[in-house]
Parts: structure tokens; sequence; C-alpha cells
């Protein structure tokens, strides 16, 4: 009895200022409820967001490894890795911001969040966890910007020292392969060893030309030839000739480490506080850079803070969130954020404003409309607001309103129904539930394709965004490059919107139990989901369509753009160029003059000639074309063949041409005007000519091959994408129907990861071009339709 007495007057009379503003107690069952809401979404979030990504970056990897020279595994992994910061703060950042919006909008619409207003508790008590899950975050982010991803950077410069040591080209027989100033060609493969292989090695002091029967590749970048022939140019032309049996032939190092994304400047490799102490030395050589990068590493990671603020005022203000509010909502915040502070930072590198304020003037202005929110929710303008914000999203689903009104008013007129005279019908489509599923379907379809789209949009103008500073890009030429980048960009998020938007219909069907509802009036499964297996076919027509029309044209446009944005020249046939112009005959020439249609410093081998000829030689200074090719200087050729004269020993000979002589190049001018266009810029009629054209000069590779079965496969994806994640859809009960879709999500974004992953191995010839384009498609298209099949 005195022990609860003495509790009883240890406890205060009334309320303490900390109970009254709601810290204390400072975590109550209350936000670890709305904290789970949060986590849940978030984390589908981030897979949808950083999916996308992850695929993107695995296509650059794979690519890397496809190159002329093959990078180590370990080396790979630490490239992805070390991409993955440059993306992180922006995806982490829309995925929290979508995450408050969707757990607090949840419980809004269960009528969850009105019983702790009703017991006086404020939008900043409720905001309590979600600023907790947004300091969590924050401090994540702090860490990556200013350690992790320094540090990563790091180990990929030591990491890739190394690749000059281990780097074995990747030999493709066939083909052309140019190692810097050297050319490797082999005809063809016997087995496990090189046959008839040819060599050349050009440096200031001689040219060495090797031709070998058969050759071995070790591990150790050599090559061990066989019967081989080494013919010396010195720069005196005197010429020099070995012939062995047996000799070892180092290959060339990588020259440009920079290609392969090398991340070298100080910004990106040391950590703050070490670039910060850099600055303060002025031993930097533009410390605005660096000031602007400091500012970016500390104040960045804030923002996940801030948009803390806005979850619990914009989703539990109304009883009834609208279809993907979420989605909405943080789609055009996160696009209005990001807008102010890449205008403001502009503006700071350009000296329009001080760099303090373009660095923290947009995190500034974006927390004051936080705290007007957490404190407004009485104030006199809070309804208006409110209506303008449903006036506006009433105008933007007016069209689709009205057309699904028109068709549902035909559907059901009794009057066109007698006219018709059809006797009733025991299967009707489009029935109303087939009307209402389809344009759930498309409106959820649009806002997250919106979502994904301005994502792509905002960390592709991060990228270019030096590059525009620097080479003074005029404003005009930025918007037409993002605009013909959007085809792109919807093509890269077109097949996750799909797999998402579905997932989340049938989630939420289950959840408001309209699947029992329909169950239990006798309708299968299958048949409610037949408006969604027609949707998914009129994605793959118009998938089909789009990479054959407008979406190779848009490419061929955004890559034109994106050189003048790089102060780049396009890639021509025009420099420091090896063609094969005819079986057995190799060309070389340093420079294309355009306008004077003159190749400058050509070379030509031609090998094994009917008389005993092992290789011919020929030298030209300057060939023009005037309605044929004519050496413009006198030029030489030198043929070597074994002369039984001499015991069969290589011999050279010397044949001086003419200036104004005629020469059979087997080479046409156009073909010097064409552009090495990549595979993702033609039609499957365009690379299919491109494949022949680019075969005839000897640059045949398995990613033009490989590409063609891929543009005859991918529009399969979206009606696959629909069929895998149906069954999925439904799955609902005690594992929740975050369980279905986070299901979802990841086997759709494996089908993705594994198609592209089979689609560069392809390309780098690792794997047959049929088996890359084809073989994922077709293993998830039998599973998929064998689980909808088996629907229950």
């Amino acid at each position: 009895m005195s022990n609860a007495n003495s509790q009883k007057q240890s406890r205060p009379d009334g309320p303490t200022p900390l109970r009254r503003w709601g810290l204390w107690p400072f975590w109550t069952r209350l936000d670890s409820y709305i904290f789970g809401e949060i986590h849940r979404p978030f984390i589908m979030a981030m897979l949808v967001y950083n999916g996308i990504f992850f695929i993107k970056t695995l296509a650059a990897v794979a690519e890397l490894s496809g190159g002329k020279f093959e990078v180590p595994l370990g080396l790979l992994s630490l490239f992805f890795i070390s991409e993955i910061p440059g993306f992180l703060f922006i995806t982490v950042t829309m995925s929290f911001l979508f995450a408050g919006l969707a757990g607090i909008g949840r419980m809004s619409t269960d009528s969850e969040i009105i019983a702790p207003q009703v017991v006086g508790l404020n939008f900043w008590r409720l905001s309590r966890p979600v600023m907790v899950y947004g300091g969590l975050l924050t401090l994540f982010l702090f860490l990556v910007s200013n350690w992790i991803g320094p540090m990563l950077n790091r180990a990929w410069l030591e990491q890739s020292k190394n690749y000059r040591e281990i780097a074995m080209p990747n030999i493709q027989p066939g083909v052309i392969n140019p190692l810097g100033k050297s050319m490797l060609y082999v005809d063809r493969l016997e087995g496990d060893r090189l046959a008839e292989l040819v060599f050349v090695n050009t440096n200031e002091e001689q040219e060495e030309i090797l031709l070998a029967e058969h050759a071995t590749i070790y591990e150790t970048r050599d090559l061990d030839l066989y019967q081989a022939v080494r013919v010396d140019l010195k720069a005196d032309q005197s010429i020099e000739v070995y012939e062995t049996s047996e000799m070892t032939l180092g290959l060339p190092i990588p020259g440009d480490l920079d290609a392969l994304g090398l991340k070298g400047a100080p910004r990106d490799l040391f950590d703050t506080p070490t670039l910060v102490r850099w600055w303060q030395s002025g031993q930097a050589p533009n410390t605005q850079d660096l000031e602007i990068e400091i500012f970016q590493r500390l104040i960045n990671p804030f923002v996940c803070l801030i948009f803390s603020l806005f979850a619990v005022p914009l989703a539990a203000k109304h009883a009834r969130v609208r279809r993907g509010s979420g989605f909405g909502t943080s789609l055009f915040l996160i696009g209005i954020f990001f807008m102010a502070s890449k205008i403001a930072r502009d503006a700071a590198s350009q000296e329009k404003i001080p760099i303090l304020i373009g660095m923290i003037g947009p995190a500034i202005m974006f927390l004051a409309i936080g705290i007007v929110l957490q404190v407004g929710k009485n104030l006199w303008w809070s309804q208006p607001l409110r209506r303008a914000q449903d006036r506006v999203g009433h105008w933007l689903t007016f069209p689709v309103q009205k057309l699904f009104d028109f068709l549902k008013k035909r559907k059901s007129d009794p009057e066109l129904r007698e006219a018709d005279g059809s006797p009733a019908q025991t299967f009707i489509f489009p029935s109303r539930l087939d009307m209402y599923i389809t344009k759930s379907f498309l409106g959820i379809f649009l806002l997250v394709q919106s979502s994904l789209l301005v994502l792509a949009l905002i960390v592709e103008y991060t990228q270019i965004g030096k590059h525009i500073q620097r080479n003074d890009v005029a404003l005009e030429v930025v918007l037409r490059y993002m605009g013909y980048k959007i085809p792109e960009m919807l093509d890269l998020t077109f097949f996750v919107c799909l797999l998402i938007s579905t997932l989340i219909l049938l989630a939420v069907m289950s959840k408001h139990q309209e699947v029992t509802a329909v169950r239990a009036a006798g309708g299968s499964l299958q048949r409610l989901c037949l408006p969604l297996i027609i949707c998914g076919l009129g994605a793959s027509v118009a998938s089909f369509y789009m990479g054959n029309t407008f979406l190779p044209f848009s490419n061929r446009r955004a890559a034109t753009l994106r050189n003048e944005i790089r102060n780049k020249t396009e890639a021509t046939f025009s420099q420091d160029v090896w063609l094969k112009t005819a079986p057995g005959e190799l060309l070389n020439f340093q420079v294309y003059d355009h306008r004077g249609k003159r190749l400058i410093g050509l070379r030509r081998y031609s090998l094994e000639g009917p008389d005993g000829t092992l290789i011919q030689r020929t030298d030209l200074p300057r060939v023009v074309f005037d309605n044929g090719w004519k050496a413009e200087v006198p030029g030489r050729s030198w043929t070597f063949l074994r002369d039984p004269n001499h015991k069969g020993e290589v011999v050279p000979r010397l044949t001086v041409i003419e200036a104004g002589e005629s020469l059979a190049l087997g080479l046409k001018h156009d073909d010097l005007l064409q552009k090495r266009r990549k595979p993702r810029e033609f039609s499957i009629k365009e690379l299919r000519g491109y494949i022949g054209y680019i075969r005839g000069l000897g640059y045949i590779e398995p990613s033009y091959a490989t590409e063609l079965y891929v543009k005859y496969a991918q529009p399969f994806m979206p009606i696959i994408m629909i069929l895998l994640a149906l069954p999925l859809g439904f799955q609902f009960g005690r594992r929740g129907t975050f369980f279905g879709v986070g299901m979802g999500l990841v086997a759709g974004l494996l089908f993705l990861g594994l198609f592209e992953a089979l689609r560069q191995m392809g390309a780098s010839g690792l794997i047959h071009p049929i088996v890359a384009g084809w073989a994922i498609v077709l293993l998830f298209g039998f599973f998929s339709l064998y689980r909808f099949v088996n629907l229950e």
C-alpha cells in the first residue's frame, strides 16, 4: 500500500512540458507501428528504383568486359560497386518519400490515423517515427557520400593499375583486333589454337610484322607462335627477316584506362576531411568546384530528413487516399527539388549567386515548406490548397475518365442491345469489371511510368551537367537532347512499370476483398486477369513498334547531341583505322581528309598469294579519290615470298608505285563517310543491312548479331512481365500484400538482370547470339505461362 502511495505521489499531477509536446516517452508502440508501415514500402521502392539502375550499371560492366581486353571479374565487381553511390542519393531519397506517403496514406485509408488525432496528437508527434527513419537514412547517405564513395573509388583506382599487367586481349577470329598502336588478326580457330595469325606493331623506330601458322594463348598475356616469320621494317628503309619454329609474343597492354570509367580526380578519391584540407591549402587548381563538391557532400544527405516533414501533412489530411498518390506526390516533390537544386548550383558555379546560397538555398526552402505544412493544419489556406490539388488531379484524369464513361454508356445502352438483336451472352467482354480493372491499371501505370521517367531523366542530367557547364552548351541543345532521350528512358523503364502496376493493382484488389467477391460470384482468376493479358499484348505490340520506328531515330539524334554536349566528334572511319577490304586484305590509314577525299599514311597487307607470297605490304603516303583511288605521291610495295633459289628462305622484293597510278583498294569512298553506329540506333531491317556492311569491312562483332536476336525477342517481354506478376499479385493473408509485391519485384528484376547479362555475354562472344537473345525469354515465358494456367 505504501509503495502504491509513493508511486502515486511521485507521478506528476498534470502533464509535464515533455509530455505536452510529445517528447516523453520518446518511443511508443505507435512509433514502432508507423516505423513498420514506412519500412515495407521503402524496401519495395528501393527494389524498383535501384533495380533499374543496377541493370543499367550491369550493362555497362558487361560492355566493359566485352571490349578489346578481358577484364578480371574482381575488377568488374569493384567497378559495379563503385558506381552505386552515384545514384544512391537520388533513389534512397525518392524511395523514402514514397514510403512515407504510402505508409501514412495506408493508415489514413483504414482510418487508423484518426484515433491519434482524436486524442490530441499533432502532426509533429505523428511525424516523429518518420523523422527518425529519415535521420537514419541521412546518416547512411552522409557516410556514403563523405567516406564510403571515395574509398570505393580509391580501391577501383588501385586495382585498375594492376590491370595493365594482367589484361588479356579479347581476340575474335576473322575480326581485326586493334590493340592501341598494334593490330592482331586471326583467321580461324583450330581446336584450342589460333590459326593464320598476323600481328603488326608500329613505333617510331620500326614496324614489326609477325606471321604464324598457329599460336596458343596463355594467361600471362603471352602468345606462343609456331612456324613464325618476323619482318622488321626499319626507319632507314632497311629490312630484316627472321624465321623460327617457335617464339613468344608479348601482347600490348591497354593504353587508355580512362575509357574504362577510371575515377582519378582528387574530388572523386579524397574523403571530405582530406578534401577540405586540400581546398584550404590553396594547391587545388579549381577551388570553386571543390567548394561546391564539399557543400554537396555535406548538405545532400539531409534531404531525407527534410522530406520527413512532408509525409504526414500530405498523406494524413484526408480519409481516403487516391490510387498511386504516393508515386504522384513523390514524383512532383523530387522533380521540383532537383530542378531547383540544379539551377541554384549552376548559378553558383557561374558566380551569379554566392556559393553558400546556391548550395543550401533549395534545402532551406523545402525545410520551410515542410514546417509550414506541419503547423498549417487549421490555417485558412489549408482547405483551399486541398481543393486546388483535387481540381488539378481531376483535370489530369478527365480525358481517361470521359473515354471510359463513353465505353460504359455504349455497352449498357438497352436500345443499342435491342437494335442489335443478339441473344444473351454467357461470355461478356468487356464487362464493367474489365473496364474497372483496365482503368485502374492504366492509372497506376501512368503514375509509375512518370515517376521512373523523371528519376531516369534526373540521373541523366546529373551525368551530363559538368559537360554542359564546361562547354557552355546552349539551353536549346540540352532540352533537345533530353527530349530525344525520353524514348530510350521509356524503353528502359517500360517493362518494370508493367510489372509494378500489375502487382500493385492485384494487391490492392486482394486487400479490399474485391478478388474474393469475384470468386464468390463464380468468376475465375484467369477471367479476372483477361483485361491485363490484353493490356500486355498491346504493350508487346507497342514495344515492337517503338523499337523499330522512332526509338532508333531518337537514339541517333541523342547520340549526335551528346557528342555536341561533350564536345566530341562522331565516330567515323576516319582516323587510325584498320579495315578488312577482302579475304586476306587488311588496310590501315592514319587520317582521312573528308574535304580533299584523301587518305594519308595508308598501308595495305595482302596475305598468302598464289605464287608463294607470305605477305605483300604496300606503303602509300597519300592516296586521293578521283573517279577511283590513285596514288598522289610515289609509294613502295614490298613482297615477301619464299624463293626456291635461296633454299625456301623468305626474300623481300621492292616495287615502286608511281604517282597517279590507279589502285584497287577494295574500299568505297562512301564507306569512309559511314558512322560507326551502335546496335540500339537501328531498326531490325537496318541492323540486318548494317551487319552485312560491317562484315565486309572486317568489323563484324557478336554484339550486332546478338542485338538483332534481342530485337526479335524483346517484344515478348511485356506480356511475360504481366504473366509473371499475376500469380504473385494475389498473395495476401497472413503474409500480407507486400509479400507478393516484393516477391514479384524480385522475380521481375531477376528476369531483367539475367536477360541483360546474357545479352552482354552474347555481345562479348562468350555464348551464341541466339542463346543470348532467346534463352531467358523462353525460360521465363514458359514458367510464367505455366503459373498462370495453374492459378488458383
